[in-house]
């Protein structure tokens, strides 16, 4: 939703009574408090005192968390529902069993993958639904797994927020009902693995930042694969492909289309960007690099290695963009009808007279390097003066 707040006051209202009414449905079954912090409004809660002796009660202030995500052109999407199953989700393998009392064990860090994974999951627009669980004492993970059930895309997430624990993603759900996903909630991870009768598992194994994370979140969840009982009504070549593409990601590749959309580039620039980075590699590590395969609809689709996705994702985020409103010189040469050399000239003999960064050195994605940028109070003046 594209936010007209303050000018429209009653998208405050919209948006209030909609959450306020799933809240209602999901704070039956959870804390209240957990669910705030799953969709970022920690911060919103307050506790108020219901009367002597008892416990102060958690309490969302929905209004300004509403203004909040409406001033800030946010969207958020709570689960359908959350459910505590009472039971362990993926119990311990051999490995990940404590011998003894545990004692010394060094602390895991925390990293807020489910909170990611409900970002994500607004973006794309998807519905879904939370199944939680819990551990017993001897287990080495001290927190339990969560199941995010995402039915219009027929998948399931199994994701752990504490590190050195895997994210799951099951393909091809054949029902996406909460007893079938418990079936596969009591398979180990190495079962879940290799549990490929009726769906395929994809492991994401991620140390990068959120952004990253989601980036490669998204191309699991948007990876298209054929059920079994289709991959045996396809010619050979098909099949290939279709391993293929499954081979790609789950090694990390990154599809273009997905790698893109997360950067905010096109495609020609992107392609650019890699491209560069290609060019001085060795020719098997080029190949490596960018592998092309056809989806089943022989549409052509570019995988772009891990390492290379990563190079390419430093520098658009290393790159400085021209604040807005901001015009360049090209743009004034054709308003104007002006040479390029007029415009730099004027421009500068402005800029000791005022304060400030009127002119400013930032990427321009269209010829893929650095130019300058005026401020439009300058464009002004240029017009003015010629």
């Amino acid at each position: 939703m594209i936010s007209d707040y303050p000018n429209n006051p009653g998208q405050l209202d919209e948006l209030r009574n909609q959450i306020s009414r799933q809240l209602e449905k999901i704070s039956k079954n959870v804390k209240l408090e957990t669910v705030a912090e799953l969709i970022g409004a920690k911060e919103f809660l307050k506790y108020e005192n219901t009367g002597h002796g008892k416990a102060p009660v958690a309490v969302l202030d929905v209004k300004a968390f509403c203004e909040y995500l409406l001033m800030n052109n946010k969207t958020i999407k709570l689960p359908d529902s959350y459910t505590n199953t009472g039971r362990v989700i993926l119990p311990p393998d051999d490995g990940e069993v404590i011998i003894g009392s545990g004692a010394g064990m060094e602390k895991k860090e925390i990293i807020p993958r489910d909170i990611y994974l409900v970002q994500l999951l607004a973006e794309l627009d998807q519905d879904y639904y939370i199944l939680d669980g819990k551990n017993t004492p001897n287990m080495v993970r001290s927190l339990s797994y969560k199941i995010f059930v995402i039915p219009g895309l027929k998948k399931a997430v199994f994701v752990n927020n504490e590190e050195g624990n895997a994210t799951y993603v099951v393909h091809n759900l054949a029902k996406v009902d909460e007893a079938s996903t418990l079936t596969l909630a009591a398979l180990t991870k190495d079962q879940l693995k290799n549990s490929q009768e009726n769906n395929s598992v994809s492991l994401l194994i991620w140390k990068g930042g959120p952004e990253e994370w989601k980036m490669k979140m998204r191309d699991y969840l948007l990876f298209e694969l054929e059920p079994e009982n289709k991959s045996k009504n396809l010619d050979n070549q098909d099949v290939i492909n279709k391993k293929l593409r499954l081979k790609l990601v789950n090694e990390g590749y990154f599809a273009e289309n997905a790698l893109a959309k997360a950067l905010g580039i096109d495609h020609q620039t992107l392609q650019k960007i890699a491209e560069k980075y290609r060019e001085n590699r060795k020719k098997t590590h080029r190949e490596e690099w960018l592998v092309e395969t056809l989806d089943s609809r022989k549409y052509r689709r570019k995988y772009y290695h891990p390492e290379l996705a990563s190079l390419v994702t430093a520098e658009v985020k290393s790159r400085k963009r021209p604040p807005e409103g901001f015009v360049t010189n090209e743009s004034l040469q054709h308003s104007l009808g002006l040479s390029y050399m007029t415009i730099k000239r004027t421009a500068e003999r402005f800029q000791p007279n005022l304060k400030g960064n009127w002119i400013v050195s930032a990427y321009d994605e269209r010829i893929g390097r650095d130019i300058d940028f005026y401020h439009p109070e300058l464009a002004t003046f240029i017009k003015e003066e010629l």
